[in-house]
């Protein structure tokens, strides 16, 4: 990987792209990127944010079928919070992308590394909530048939011999397919299921997992990241307000998604 970069060092990378891309005067309303969970399918949804946040959607959002219990990442603006209740907010909501959820895939210390690796157009966010290491992100289209994005670890490249409390596991995002049309993307959510590390090593507190993936417009990404399997309350290892992070319109989500 050509640079190392922790967490935080990603975040700030995220919010210089939001700086390049401010517009100005002309829109002063600020937007904001959580990951949640469907709490109600009424027209006009509610969320319950991985922040423990209950957000109140007060707009229709057409053509779009809302399941309660379905993890969607959504990007929204706040309404008038002055009667609201105690971490409840009514929100207008611009963009909803409902996530897929997924295992995780291991590579064995002995086995081949059967994953194509393409690079993603760019990374609107990574982190650890609710027992997920969630990824919003923007592949490129693809020309093959196989076509699917997998967080891989690497069992060769762990430790021989790991700590019983924080065990260090070696992951990376990737873009499973052989070939890609670089003209266009498209925005992706997905939930990775974190809880058989856990199956795996039962006394472990706290995980340290090496990420890793490959990014066309920042370069590759690497750095660590931890996930503490018994808090549920578990936001990236920030303070919750940090969840919800604010950008300018047509900023980190690509123009016409």
């Amino acid at each position: 990987m050509k640079h190392s970069l922790r967490l935080f060092a990603i975040l700030c990378m995220v919010a210089g792209m939001i700086s390049c891309l401010d517009m100005g005067d002309e829109d002063q309303t600020q937007y904001y990127l959580s990951w949640a969970t469907v709490s109600s399918n009424d027209e006009t949804p509610d969320f319950l944010a991985d922040c423990d946040w209950t957000l109140n959607a007060s707009n229709y959002f057409s053509d779009t079928i809302f399941d309660v219990g379905d993890r969607a990442f959504i990007r929204f603006s706040f309404d008038d919070t002055t009667y609201n209740s105690d971490d409840t907010y009514p929100i207008t909501l611009v963009n909803y992308y409902k996530a897929t959820i997924k295992d995780f895939v291991t590579i064995e210390a002995d086995s081949d590394d059967i994953y194509e690796e393409q690079d993603f157009y760019t990374i609107i966010n990574i982190d650890i909530s609710k027992g997920y290491l969630n990824a919003a992100i923007c592949p490129y289209e693809s020309y093959s048939t196989v076509n699917t994005i997998e967080l891989v670890r690497f069992k060769g490249d762990e430790p021989g011999s790991q700590a019983v409390d924080t065990p260090t596991v070696y992951m990376e995002l990737r873009h499973n397919t052989a070939a890609v049309n670089t003209n266009y993307y498209y925005v992706k959510a997905f939930c990775f299921d974190l809880s058989p590390l856990k199956d795996e090593f039962p006394d472990a507190e706290a995980f340290k997992i090496h990420f890793a993936c490959n990014v066309n417009t920042s370069g590759d990404i690497e750095g660590n990241i931890y996930y503490y399997p018994e808090d549920t309350t578990q936001v990236s290892g920030v303070p919750k307000r940090q969840v919800l992070m604010p950008f300018q319109p047509g900023g980190l989500i690509p123009p016409g998604y």
